[in-house]
């Protein structure tokens, strides 16, 4: 893998960042619209050099047009730090996943998008109202066996 080449302006805006200490976050610090555009700017930066899945998602997720929607979005009147952060998280939650990136602002908004897989040996197929097992690779219900009705968001199984 060929290391990311940081040009010079760039790193004097992520420099201070490195020494910043770890202050109370407040919410409802007021920033101007340029401070706003510079915090989403350098918030693209540090994803673009520190998001292990920017590689990956960069023919999948239009980042700059994003990053530009979220500074249209901007509003005219008084911004705040939190007005900042929920425009990024949100515009960018439906776009990552990922257990390891979130913003630590007293709700801990995280980028983790949880879903639940379920596997099974069991294929079936519609039939008289309700699903017919058509082969069971785990012999617990057998082909034939008939799910009908659904309870608690399961199906009831009934034997042909």
């Amino acid at each position: 893998m060929k290391p990311v080449e940081i040009d010079e302006a760039t790193l004097g805006r992520l420099r201070p960042l490195i020494d910043a200490e770890q202050g109370e976050w407040d919410a409802d610090a007021a920033v101007t619209h340029e401070q706003a555009v510079e915090d989403i700017e350098c918030f693209f930066d540090i994803l673009r050099l520190c998001y292990a899945g920017y590689d990956y998602y960069a023919d999948k997720i239009d980042f700059a047009g994003l990053k530009e929607q979220i500074i249209r979005g901007l509003p005219d009147g008084p911004i705040t730090a939190m007005m900042v952060k929920n425009a990024v998280y949100h515009t960018l939650k439906p776009h990552i996943n990922d257990t390891h990136f979130y913003f630590l602002t007293g709700d801990a908004s995280s980028f983790e998008n949880l879903y639940y897989a379920y596997f099974t040996g069991v294929t079936v197929a519609e039939a008289n109202g309700g699903y017919a097992v058509v082969s069971d690779e785990t012999e617990r219900f057998g082909v034939g066996h008939r799910f009908t009705a659904v309870s608690r968001g399961h199906f009831v199984g009934e034997p042909c």
